[in-house]
């Protein structure tokens, strides 16, 4: 007993024929994608540059503006892409039910018979960074800083503002090692809440 079958659709290699319907897709080749992310720096000098040596002993401080680039972070991957020499139709015959097939905006197969769902892209394109407001740094000043007489005495009394709160981090965190010593002693375990 002999049996023999006849696929539902036919596969052929190249571009469409006349009047055949079908769908043209391309089989996809690998190339390497590298993404480079890099901030490019402006340095502005602020206005107590000049007195960070002076009252806060940071020699490293620049006076002159400046602008360089920043290299993040590097990241290669494979990526498919459209292969021009193996394009393939497939042809469908007239009054059958034809096997759902999706391709992307470059012709490769994304799906077949099941259909894709892109809310991944989509979740990417909503998840996008507002750009920031730049920070006024007078916003911060005491009103004792702004009503100072001179440039060099707003200096001043920034740098004592600075040491003021790095004092009473340390009195925080000391504070914070200290409640954790008394209750280790008394229960053996430390907790810094």
């Amino acid at each position: 007993m002999a049996t023999s079958a006849y696929a539902q659709t036919e596969v052929l290699t190249g571009v469409t024929r006349g009047k055949d319907y079908g769908v043209v897709y391309a089989l996809p080749k690998t190339q390497i994608e590298i993404e480079i992310k890099a901030n490019k720096v402006n340095y502005k000098p602020g206005e107590f540059s000049k007195y960070a040596d002076r009252y806060l002993r940071l020699t490293n401080v620049s006076a002159e503006p400046e602008e360089y680039w920043e290299l993040n972070s590097v990241k290669v991957k494979p990526v498919g892409v459209p292969n021009s020499e193996a394009t393939y139709f497939v042809k469908l015959k007239d009054k059958t039910v034809a096997p759902l097939m999706e391709l992307t905006e470059e012709g490769l197969i994304k799906s077949i018979n099941v259909p894709y769902s892109s809310n991944n892209a989509k979740n990417a394109a909503n998840n996008a960074v507002a750009p920031q407001r730049k920070a006024n740094p007078r916003d911060f000043l005491t009103e004792e800083i702004l009503m100072a007489s001179s440039t060099a005495k707003m200096a001043e009394l920034v740098a004592k503002e600075i040491y003021n709160i790095r004092e009473s981090k340390t009195h925080y965190c000391a504070d914070k090692q200290i409640i954790c010593l008394r209750t280790a002693h008394n229960s053996k375990s430390c907790s810094t809440t």
